[in-house]
């Protein structure tokens, strides 16, 4: 055999097994691969389905959004029972204090009524045995108002009394300076305002602060402004007189 035929063919022979044996180590090399295995989802790229399921596992943030603290949900309702209970406490003292400034005003015109239903003349005590409401206290004319059913309390009696000066009813005065105009006589003082309800009749007696002199009458004046002369006794400072059930004026008239 000719002798540089066969080291040519060596040679091909020794260059092709040195190509060979390098390819084949590095598919198989460990070190390319940690987990020993290639997949071929690897090799192409994709992902894993068990880094997919990692992936959709992480939360979205803008999940939590809609989502509300559970702390923060039982500080609201608490801060809304709070807002409930103070809202209450306001109202139970509102009406605490209106309570309050009911009953002082209760008291009040009780007091008044006392002042203005009894008076001492002539060592004699003068009392109203009607029940009702009275207040001449601030009147420069009459020191009391002392109204008397006739044969005692009668079930329905009542009254409401006011003294009225000329500025506040200026009208109801008008028509008592004419009508007393009229007689010859003049309004002394301030008026009695008087809602009263006598059963079987009764007697008025206004008590004066100073004793009228000459001839005294009584004008009731209704609220249309009619108006009647009434006759009336004097005994010192106490002028008696016969009042009409209803809503009218009294004026004192001296002639």
């Amino acid at each position: 055999m000719n002798m540089k035929f066969v080291k040519r063919f060596l040679a091909v022979s020794m260059a092709a097994t040195i190509m060979v044996v390098p390819m084949v180590a590095s598919a198989n090399d460990p070190a390319s691969d940690p987990a020993g295995v290639i997949t071929g989802s690897e090799q192409d790229g994709s992902v894993p389905s068990d880094k997919k399921d990692e992936e959709q596992a992480v939360p979205n943030p803008s999940d939590k959004k809609d989502e509300e603290p559970a702390d923060q949900t039982t500080q609201k309702t608490t801060q809304k029972t709070k807002t409930a209970e103070q809202t209450t406490q306001a109202t139970q003292s509102t009406q605490t204090e209106q309570e309050s400034a009911g009953e002082k005003l209760n008291k009040t015109m009780a007091e008044k009524t006392a002042a203005s239903t009894s008076a001492v003349v002539g060592g004699v005590t003068l009392k109203t045995n009607v029940a009702g409401t009275v207040d001449v206290t601030n009147s420069k004319t009459f020191k009391a108002f002392v109204l008397t059913s006739t044969n005692g309390k009668t079930a329905g009696d009542k009254q409401t009394v006011f003294s009225k000066t000329a500025q506040e009813s200026p009208m109801a005065f008008d028509s008592a300076n004419a009508a007393a105009a009229a007689i010859g006589g003049t309004v002394v003082g301030d008026a009695i305002n008087a809602d009263i309800t006598l059963k079987n009749g009764g007697t008025a007696k206004a008590v004066l602060k100073e004793a009228p002199t000459g001839t005294v009458k009584v004008i009731q004046v209704a609220d249309g402004g009619d108006t009647t002369v009434l006759d009336a006794t004097v005994d010192g400072t106490v002028v008696s007189f016969t009042p009409s059930n209803g809503h009218f004026t009294y004026f004192i008239v001296v002639i």
